[in-house]
């Protein structure tokens, strides 16, 4: 290079491994005579290694390697119940949880309200917190599903949602499924 001169540099990191890798960079002119520079490259790997506990798994692999169903079984219309899963961030850093419904993912929140089931009290149907979060290394974070049904039907109510974790490239998909019941009584009188 001529004095004065500039080149620009682009590094590109492809990390391998979730964890830190640490490089060094060395420049110098070819008759090592004059200076050398020292770039020392930090990269933090982001395919975050993680667990997840109180899902069923789905037939056929649906879902992914971590992915399944939260099963509410058949539920009294009217009830409200709750689920529970545990992500467990096994990576050596903090990750980042995003959770999302799958049938609206790339719509905007007010899109997103007018188009998932709800009750007649416009309640969603099923309800999910929280949808983000940090996972910091080595904890675990608790996700609760809520599902209220306010009327039976043959048909399961259903929904599909996507959990993110960092930036990898996979989703854990996870698919919400109960049966709504009607509520019925027989009252017998003792005296008519």
């Amino acid at each position: 290079l001529k004095p004065g001169a500039m080149v620009p540099l682009l590094f590109n990191c492809v990390p391998t491994t979730p964890s830190l890798s640490v490089e060094t960079l060395v420049l110098a002119s070819e008759d090592e005579y004059g200076h050398q520079l020292r770039f020392k490259l930090k990269v933090q790997g982001v395919n975050p290694t993680v667990e997840v506990t109180g899902l069923v798994k789905a037939l056929h692999g649906w879902g992914g390697p971590h992915g399944g169903i939260v099963d509410f079984g058949n539920v009294v219309a009217g009830d409200v119940c709750k689920k529970v899963i545990t992500i467990t961030n096994k990576s050596e850093f903090t990750i980042n949880m995003d959770i999302t419904r799958a049938l609206c993912d790339d719509l905007s929140p007010f899109k997103q309200a007018k188009i998932i089931q709800r009750t007649a009290n416009g309640l969603p149907i099923y309800a999910f917190r929280p949808e983000q979060c940090k996972i910091e290394s080595g904890k675990s974070r608790d996700v609760e599903f809520t599902f209220r049904p306010d009327r039976g039907r043959e048909v399961p109510f259903r929904e599909d949602i996507n959990i993110s974790v960092g930036q990898s490239d996979g989703l854990i998909k996870v698919c919400l499924a109960g049966k709504a019941v009607a509520r019925q009584v027989f009252l017998a009188p003792a005296d008519p």
